[in-house]
């Protein structure tokens, strides 16, 4: 997915506290600088450092949920935000990394293809656990619930594909995924892979037809982003927060 990055304003939000009784949390890139003010009787930086990745920022960082590592996609519009966890596509493989086979061309004519596919969907099947056992305040669990729900249809998407690739059934690709259904709502995309005369043609307009497809009914779909329930929690939590970009030349 090729989601636009958000282009962050400065915003400072939460309740101000004895200064004397507080601690920070502050990270820094390239892109942005993010400060968060908070009692540490309220919640430990770890905690607080644990819970970010619901904010509403795009923090270009290696989150982590019960030690599962995660990306987050951001998409911003004039008028509203959404936020997800990034599922590892099939096709996700890192050279050098013991879990998967050798990556070669990461398509169907590689030899270790449907192997690193499966550790993809085992990789989210973890992240989805994770995400359970997650302890979340009740004011950001309207966050961790789309987090999950966007989480657990991609990767019904991916499971989807990897089953296509497998057997070339175009019906699998037809049934229903949540409240998509992709036989009337990319009728062209699967005529397009009924059409496929080829391995390659087939992987190929599953990731760029009917997968893009999906993506997009998804989308308009999926709910925005609650932002008062992040400004509920700096609030209940006693947090402070500024998020500035830099500039970039």
């Amino acid at each position: 997915m090729n989601l636009p990055k958000i282009v962050p304003v400065v915003l400072v939000l939460g309740e101000i506290f004895a200064f004397g009784q507080a601690d920070q949390l502050v990270l820094d890139s390239d892109e942005y600088h993010y400060t968060a003010t908070f009692d540490p009787k309220l919640i430990s930086k770890e905690r607080l450092r644990e819970l970010l990745i619901f904010g509403p920022y795009d923090l270009y960082t290696n989150w982590k949920i019960h030690g599962a590592e995660r990306d987050v996609s951001s998409e911003q519009s004039p008028n509203q935000l959404k936020k997800s966890l990034m599922p590892f596509t099939l096709e996700v493989c890192i050279d050098g990394n013991p879990i998967y086979d050798i990556c070669g061309s990461r398509d169907l004519s590689d030899p270790n293809f449907f192997h690193n596919a499966e550790v993809n969907l085992r990789r989210n099947a973890e992240s989805l656990a994770a995400l359970d056992e997650l302890n979340v305040p009740p004011e950001l669990n309207s966050i961790a619930r789309q987090f999950r729900d966007s989480l657990d249809f991609f990767n019904a998407v991916e499971q989807r594909r990897l089953e296509y690739l497998r057997t070339g059934d175009v019906g699998v690709l037809s049934m229903p995924i949540g409240s998509i259904n992709p036989s009337t709502q990319c009728e062209e995309g699967l005529n397009n892979l009924r059409a496929a005369k080829t391995p390659q043609q087939r992987h190929h307009l599953s990731i760029f037809g009917w997968y893009n497809c999906v993506n997009d009914a998804w989308q308009q779909s999926s709910p925005v982003y609650p932002e008062d329930a992040w400004q509920l929690f700096l609030k209940d939590f006693g947090i402070r927060e500024e998020f500035k970009p830099e500039a970039v030349d």
